[in-house]
Order: C-alpha cells, then sequence, then structure tokens
C-alpha cells in the first residue's frame, strides 16, 4: 500500500495497528540496502520508491530482465 501519514492515521483510526504485520527485515531480500526509513510508521511501513524508477521481479521467473 501507498500511504501518506494522513493516510494511515485514518486506516488505523479505524481498524488499529493489530490488523498489520510489523516487518520483518529478515523476510525482505536486500532490506538492509535500503536506507531510507519511512517517516509514516518504519515498523510497518517500507520505502519502496524514491526519486529513481525501480524494477521487481522475481529472479527465479525471469532470467533476463530488462537493463533499461
Amino acid at each position: 500500500m501507498d500511504f501518506s501519514g494522513d493516510d494511515w492515521s485514518k486506516v488505523t483510526s479505524l481498524v488499529g495497528t493489530d490488523k498489520f504485520v510489523k516487518l520483518d527485515a529478515s523476510k525482505i531480500p536486500n532490506a538492509g540496502s535500503v536506507s531510507a526509513k519511512s517517516s509514516v510508521a518504519p515498523e510497518f511501513c517500507q520505502p519502496y520508491r524514491g526519486t529513481n524508477v525501480i524494477l521487481a521481479y522475481d529472479s527465479a521467473k525471469v532470467s533476463t530482465p530488462p537493463a533499461t
């Protein structure tokens, strides 16, 4: 989900935070490579985009990903 601070507040005021799973970096490949932290809810949200466009893919299924 793409949450801004206001979105997170609205959702958690309705359902609480117990409906969300806390991030477990050991289950997120390359999580250690992400230096940014979420300003919204860092224990639940992982930044996934910045000024650059990225491509996520399953290397078990995509043997030759696009280079550009």
